[in-house]
């Protein structure tokens, strides 16, 4: 049996409890040494992809969007970009499956053909914010009536909200960014003028309100 590994003190409540849990699923099921602290795997475990499920086309749909090893979306069991692969990867090429998770999620009727993407954005990247704005996961498919339905999935593990950076900045400073001239044409916000939108608890799950918005 491997050990649990290092942990680290500044955690907060559930990231202390998140990390410990994967420490020991590396430890007792993995049975692999881990890197640093308890919940990284090293790079030989990372390369072998045991951050994802072996099975069910997981690893396929990732070497596919990432063909090559990335250590912090790879090896840190902490890290939330291996959640989305692991989830919705299995229903990809699984129609039936699909249908009837999206219902009990959704509670409405969500048809094939399904387009099924992790970490997907839209092609070029910056066609409708003029940024690199994405989605964890992209579901398309159609309601009953034949029209396109489209479901963008944002997953949080462990990461809490995120600094203001140089670039994201000068759109959330700009009345007349792409994000608030979206915000104001959609009609969905009560507020299309409030400013906690642009906070760090709240502006990637606003960006991705309007990446939505801006698709429709």
């Amino acid at each position: 049996m491997s050990s649990i590994g290092p942990q680290y003190e500044p955690d907060y409540h559930f990231k202390a409890a998140a990390r410990l849990h994967q420490s020991a699923y590396r430890a007792n099921v993995l049975k692999v040494d881990f890197d640093e602290y308890g919940n990284r795997l090293t790079e030989s475990a990372g390369r072998a992809l045991l951050n994802y499920y072996d099975g069910l086309g997981v690893r396929e749909a990732l070497r596919k969007r990432y063909p090559t090893y990335s250590k912090s979306r790879d090896a840190d069991m902490l890290r939330s970009e291996h959640i989305p692969f692991n989830l919705f990867a299995p229903l990809i090429g699984r129609p039936e499956l699909a249908h009837h998770l999206l219902y009990r999620i959704l509670g409405v009727e969500l048809l094939p053909p399904y387009q099924i993407g992790p970490e997907w954005a839209p092609k070029p990247a910056d066609r409708y914010l003029g940024d690199r704005t994405s989605f964890d996961t992209y579901i398309k498919g159609a309601d009953d009536h034949g029209r396109v339905v489209g479901v963008g999935i944002e997953v949080k593990y462990t990461e809490q909200g995120y600094r203001l950076g140089p670039s994201e900045a000068l759109r959330v400073k700009n009345p007349r960014s792409t994000y608030w001239t979206t915000t104001r044409q959609s009609g969905v916000f009560t507020d299309s003028g409030c400013k906690l939108l642009a906070t760090d608890a709240l502006r990637q799950i606003w960006r991705n309100h309007l990446l939505g918005l801006k698709m429709r």
